[in-house]
């Protein structure tokens, strides 16, 4: 439910931007500065979804979990 919410929130904020806006995105977005933005997002998204499963007691779970997606991704990808 969570990704839904975040999902409609990008769409939302998407829409309302003009061409150029877009278009500034777009381009910051590209290169080894959007590279390092976007590894640096998913490591700060890591950290926080693993905070959370930690002070639940599901991280383990949440290693079962990441660990068959791998192998499923990996069976696509080979």
């Amino acid at each position: 439910m969570p990704l839904a919410a975040v999902a409609v929130g990008v769409a939302l904020v998407w829409r309302q931007a003009d061409e150029s806006q877009r278009s500034r995105w777009r381009a910051s977005a590209t290169g080894s500065r959007g590279l390092t933005r976007t590894v640096a997002g998913a490591l700060l998204l890591t950290a926080g979804l693993a905070g959370f499963l930690v002070t639940r007691g599901q991280l383990g779970a949440a290693r079962r979990i990441v660990a068959q997606a791998v192998e499923t991704l990996h069976g696509f990808l080979a």
